[in-house]
């Protein structure tokens, strides 16, 4: 390697290594801080460092020596997701190389987050960290209530909280995977282009994920039958049935939805100048979201069939 490539890797390794030994401080603001940068920093440093090593294995030499080092100033849980974040990096770095399509390689990295997400939990699961979490909330806004409330008025304050909050984790329990899994690709797509911009500083090219058009930009199939399953055992399965089939509905909707969007941005680009596209947008965004999202869900599931952009390109004789 490089002198350069060496000192990113030590870098990376170093600041691994010292976040791992910070993340159980006795300051609760500096572990807060390091739990808030971790899930970011890290993985990006890890992808920068292999796109500009440009595959040699040294660095998996270092990022082998850095795993060792981890475990040894931390505990098993924040080894574990401090371990995860670095192969999440690595593998997102070595997909970008091969040029994956952007779907599968935010799965595949989301995917390496998981290991560490349960490890970190320490044999309690997400329904319950979620629920002593609201208890905690419950606590803390029955504090800040207005001391001059009658007893009256105080509990009905607190009863309403109680049942919005139980509303909620009735809905988190049952797609808790789905939103998990959600999230675990947000976070990918984040770290993966701060990763990204850190090797663009150094390289003049870096390698980007295969893309589509967005305009042309279709969910896969297999989602509207993802989609009919997920309902079916939604509705006629029972316990963890019932979860799986809500997660499926869920993520499937999901897909189906952006398509949706991406066709109305389609719709509303034909149809309106650039101000009004605009306030289309901003009136959307603020006060017709859940109908935009729910309405694109449909026409994403329609496109399946109807292929309405083509269609469209076809008869206006717009290629």
């Amino acid at each position: 390697m490089t002198s350069s490539r060496i000192v990113l890797t030590v870098v990376a390794a170093g600041l691994t290594a010292a976040m791992a030994g910070l993340s159980g401080s006795n300051d609760a603001n500096l572990a807060l801080a390091v739990g808030l940068m971790a899930p970011f920093l890290v993985p990006a440093l890890w992808t920068a460092t292999w796109l500009i090593g440009r595959w040699d294995p040294k660095i998996l030499g270092g990022a082998a020596l850095t795993a060792i080092a981890v475990f040894m100033v931390s505990d098993l849980p924040v080894s574990g997701v401090m371990v995860g974040y670095m192969v999440a990096g690595l593998v997102g770095a070595w997909a970008l190389g091969r040029r994956w399509r952007v779907l599968p390689l935010l799965a595949t990295v989301g995917a390496c987050l998981v290991p560490g997400f349960f490890l970190d939990l320490q044999d309690s699961s997400v329904t319950v960290v979620m629920a002593e979490l609201f208890s905690e909330m419950s606590s803390e806004y029955k504090s800040t209530l207005p001391e001059g409330l009658s007893v009256a008025e105080r509990d009905a304050a607190l009863t309403a909280f109680n049942d919005t909050a139980e509303q909620f984790l009735a809905m988190h329990r049952q797609t808790w995977p789905a939103l998990t899994a959600m999230g675990f690709m947000v976070q990918a797509a984040l770290f993966l282009g701060l990763g990204w911009g850190l090797a663009r500083l150094r390289m003049a090219a870096v390698p980007l994920p295969s893309v589509r058009s967005l305009a042309t930009w279709r969910a896969p199939f297999a989602s509207v039958w993802v989609l009919i399953g997920g309902l079916i055992l939604s509705l006629l399965g029972q316990g963890w049935m019932t979860t799986v089939g809500w997660s499926l509905t869920l993520g499937a909707a999901s897909l189906l939805a952006i398509q949706g969007l991406v066709i109305q941005a389609w719709l509303v680009r034909m149809a309106l100048p650039p101000l009004g596209q605009t306030i289309f947008w901003v009136l959307g965004a603020f006060f017709l979201a859940p109908m935009m999202i729910g309405g694109g869900a449909l026409i994403g599931l329609a496109d399946q069939w109807l292929d309405i952009r083509n269609r469209h390109r076809s008869v206006s004789g717009d290629n």
